[in-house]
């Protein structure tokens, strides 16, 4: 046997490594694994190591909010609201409103769409919506009552883009909205309340 280094001839064995090394280069021509016996401590150790009962046990809890992490971090844009989960882990509150989304924050702090959220407080089956939903109603409402010659198809790419809801909620919206009449009509007085500038 040669060394494919140097072409060497003097290869010795290394007892502690279980290799096999040229003498002139120190290149490792062979290396033979020698399996080693488990004592019976390192055999006791690897029975705890893998014992069930020392693991630390994971509560139900906290397994649910993980699940829900997991489902979330395939959505873009979207949060867990960490005190709502633990309200509805603990059974204090129902699942709802568990998901933070991102609002466009210039939207909500317009005034005139805060006078609608003010409005909609009287109306519970539109009060009742997400954050986005509530959105969604003021701007459809505030598009009949100023502007009744357009079309809510019209709007219709204009309030997905802002609230980021589907075209089918939003028609959801639209018909809900419809059949609150009085609604429609609180909201008209609101508007015009409001001085012209």
């Amino acid at each position: 046997m040669k060394c494919p280094n140097c072409g060497s001839r003097a290869l010795i064995w290394d007892y502690s490594r279980g290799d096999v090394v040229c003498t002139s280069c120190g290149y490792v021509v062979e290396r033979i694994y020698v399996t080693s016996y488990n004592s019976l401590t390192n055999e006791c150790q690897e029975e705890l190591r893998h014992s069930r009962y020392l693991k630390p046990l994971i509560k139900p809890i906290t397994v649910k909010y993980l699940k829900f992490m997991k489902s979330l971090s395939k959505l873009n844009g979207v949060k867990l609201d960490t005190d709502a989960v633990l309200r509805y882990l603990k059974g204090e509150a129902p699942r709802v409103k568990i998901i933070k989304r991102e609002l466009n924050e210039g939207l909500l702090r317009d005034s005139l769409i805060k006078k609608v959220f003010n409005v909609m407080r009287k109306y519970p089956r539109l009060n009742s919506r997400t954050d986005r939903a509530k959105l969604a109603i003021a701007l459809i409402a505030l598009n009949i009552v100023k502007e009744s010659n357009r079309r809510l198809n019209d709007v219709m790419e204009v309030l997905q883009r802002d609230t980021k809801l589907s075209r089918v909620h939003i028609k959801r919206l639209i018909s809900l909205i419809l059949k609150e009449r009085n609604f429609i009509e609180d909201v008209r007085r609101v508007v015009q309340s409001i001085p012209k500038n």
